[in-house]
């Protein structure tokens, strides 16, 4: 049962959005929580041994202009940098990215070839220390999610996206 509801959305367009569900044990734990904008909320959490920051995101599509990718990214950037140094980091959300299985030995992925959005997300967290992790396995095609952008294209993509931090 949710004890706690965070989330930010774009009041004029309701476009976008992101949020977070807490439970009770995660409510208790909360720090504090800071929207960012309409794509970008963190959430910090104090656990016995260490603090743990969550930063739930909702990227641009593959069909958002580069100017519009390119200030998502640098918020991002902006948001991971206000972060203490020692907080263990949850970057998590709809990230939009696809990411092939041909990456040199790193963490597998299930698309069928990396879109330009996989390649900015895979550069995001190489520079910052972050790993992809929802991509170590494979997934049914029942495990998928089947989106239609607004221009009509169509996407299949696993369910979620969830990077671990490295530091």
């Amino acid at each position: 049962m949710a004890e706690c509801i965070a989330m930010v959305r774009h009041e004029e367009h309701h476009m976008c959005g992101v949020g977070m569900v807490l439970d009770r044990q995660a409510t208790e734990a909360l720090v504090g929580w800071q929207p960012i904008n309409d794509r970008i909320i963190t959430a910090r959490f104090h656990a016995p041994q260490v603090k743990t920051t969550r930063v739930q995101v909702y990227a641009p599509t593959e069909d958002t202009t580069d100017t519009d990718k390119d200030t998502f990214y640098d918020q991002l950037q902006d948001t991971i940098n206000k972060i203490p140094r020692h907080d263990v980091i949850i970057f998590m959300g709809d990230l939009n990215a696809q990411i092939d299985n041909n990456r040199q030995g790193l963490e597998h992925g299930t698309a069928r070839q990396t879109n330009d959005n996989g390649v900015q997300l895979l550069l995001f967290c190489n520079s910052n220390g972050l790993c992809v992790s929802n991509t170590y396995f494979p997934h049914k095609n029942f495990n998928k999610n089947t989106w239609r952008s607004p221009t009509g294209n169509v996407y299949t993509t696993s369910v979620s996206t969830n990077n671990g931090g490295r530091r």
